[in-house]
C-alpha cells in the first residue's frame, strides 16, 4: 500500500505508486511539517479501511473471474491478472480510485477490475488475446505460433473494440464482435503464409547467407501478425494503403508488396531485426 518513489528534483519529493494512497496523502506530503495529527490519522484510517475492504472481499484472489467458465473474456482477464500482472500494477491505475472501492464494497468486483484495467496500457487487448488464443487447443501446424497470434489478437482489439466500455457486460459484447474479426484475420494470416507465392518469396532468404542483425524476408512476412492500422504511403507501390485492411480483404499481392517494402527499407517503417539464435 505504501510503495513509493523519491523524486529529488520534483516539488513533491515523495510519490506513492498506489493512486488511491497518493490521493489520500497528497496534502500531507506537500507540507508534512505543518500537517495536523488529525489529518495524518484520518488519511491512515482511510487507507487502512480501503485495503481491509479488498482483503475482506478477497478481491485479489480473482475467484469472481475463475468461476466464469463459460465467459471467455473473463478467462482472459483471470490469466492476465494471475500470470502477467500484479496487485501493485492494478492499484497504480489512475482508476483504482474512490469509485473503484465503491464498486468493490457493493459486490461489483468485475466492474471494479474493468475500471482499473482501463488505465493500464495494453491490459484489455492482452486480456482479449489470452482469451482467444489458447496454446492447448491451438497445437496444429502454423497455429502453434501462440505469441504471434496473440499479437494479432491485440491489434484486432485495438482496432475494433470501439469506445471504452465500463461494465463487463459491454466488454463482453466487444469480445464477441472482436472475436469474429480475429477469426477472419487469423484464417487470412494462415492462408497468406501458406500461399505458394509467399512461400516462394520466403525461399529467397538463403539460410547460409543470413547476417546476424539483418532484417530478413521472414521478419517482413511476420509483420502479418502486427498489421499496421495506419494509412501509409509505400513508394514501391506508389500508393497509400492500410496493411490491416489488406489482410482483412485478402489482398495478398498488395500485402506482399508492403512486406517487401519492409524488407528493403525496414528503418523507414520503424522495424528492426528481432533477436535470434541462428
Amino acid at each position: 500500500a505504501l510503495a513509493c518513489e523519491w523524486r529529488e528534483n520534483d516539488q513533491d519529493c515523495l510519490k506513492f505508486k498506489c493512486s488511491f494512497v497518493q490521493c489520500a496523502m497528497c496534502h500531507i506530503i506537500g507540507a508534512p511539517a505543518t500537517a495536523p495529527d488529525r489529518a495524518i490519522s484520518d488519511a491512515a484510517t482511510q487507507i487502512r479501511n480501503a485495503f481491509k475492504l479488498l482483503s475482506d472481499k478477497q478481491f485479489f484472489t480473482f475467484t469472481f473471474l475463475s468461476e466464469s467458465e463459460q465467459k471467455m473474456f473473463r478467462q482472459g482477464m483471470y490469466k492476465y491478472c494471475t500470470n502477467e500482472s500484479s496487485i501493485l500494477k492494478i492499484m497504480t491505475s489512475n482508476y483504482a480510485d474512490d469509485a473503484f472501492f465503491v464498486q468493490v464494497r457493493n459486490n461489483q468486483p468485475k466492474n471494479a477490475l474493468i475500471r482499473a484495467l482501463h488505465m493500464i496500457k495494453g491490459a484489455l487487448p492482452r486480456c482479449f488475446a489470452l482469451a482467444v488464443v489458447d496454446p492447448v487447443s491451438n497445437s496444429n501446424g502454423v497455429e502453434i505460433r501462440v505469441d504471434d497470434f496473440r499479437r494479432l489478437a491485440e491489434v484486432v482489439w485495438k482496432k475494433r473494440a470501439g469506445t471504452p466500455s465500463w461494465t463487463l457486460a459491454s466488454i463482453e459484447n466487444n469480445y464477441i464482435r472482436c472475436n469474429e474479426e480475429f477469426q477472419i484475420m487469423k484464417r487470412n494470416a494462415i492462408d497468406y503464409l501458406n500461399d505458394p507465392v509467399t512461400v516462394d518469396y520466403l525461399r529467397l532468404d538463403v539460410r547460409g547467407n543470413r547476417i546476424a542483425g539483418q532484417f530478413h524476408r521472414r521478419d517482413a512476412l511476420n509483420e502479418v501478425f502486427n498489421p499496421s492500422t495506419r494509412d501509409s504511403f509505400f513508394m514501391t507501390l506508389h500508393e497509400r494503403c492500410i496493411p490491416y485492411n489488406l489482410l482483412r480483404n485478402r489482398q495478398f499481392t498488395t500485402l506482399r508488396a508492403v512486406h517487401d517494402a519492409y524488407y528493403r527499407r525496414p528503418e523507414m517503417y520503424g522495424l528492426r531485426a528481432p533477436p535470434r539464435a541462428d
